[in-house]
């Protein structure tokens, strides 16, 4: 059982709420949502989908084409100085020193 006395005699406090206000920060959200969705859509388009674009185009051309165009990259980029880069800086250094001057191998002394 409540202790809770009714209370029929208040009157009740209604707030006043003007609906024109309410209805145009709504459609602000709806707008600035629908702004993030369409942004996050188009950067999943980038990230995404638009390389497996360019890597099915690629594999849907036909072998021969895909190896001239190999070759013309791997040719672009050795004229460009990279490759030339790229092999300097994987070159092993020579660890064993050679002298300038070929020096003669003694030969033993004979035994007597």
């Amino acid at each position: 059982m409540t202790t809770k006395h009714p209370q029929r005699g208040k009157p009740r406090k209604r707030l006043t709420v003007r609906v024109g206000p309410l209805e145009r920060t709504l459609e602000n959200l709806m707008a600035e949502i629908g702004q993030k969705t369409a942004l996050l859509l188009v950067r999943y388009d980038q990230q995404s989908v638009k390389p497996l674009r360019i890597r099915l185009d690629w594999l849907e051309k036909p072998l021969a084409v895909r190896a001239w165009l190999r070759c013309g990259q791997a040719w672009k980029w050795l004229r460009s100085g990279k490759g030339r880069a790229w092999l300097k800086a994987r070159a092993k250094p020579n660890l064993v020193s050679v002298p300038e001057t070929p020096v003669a191998p003694q030969s033993p002394a004979p035994a007597a």
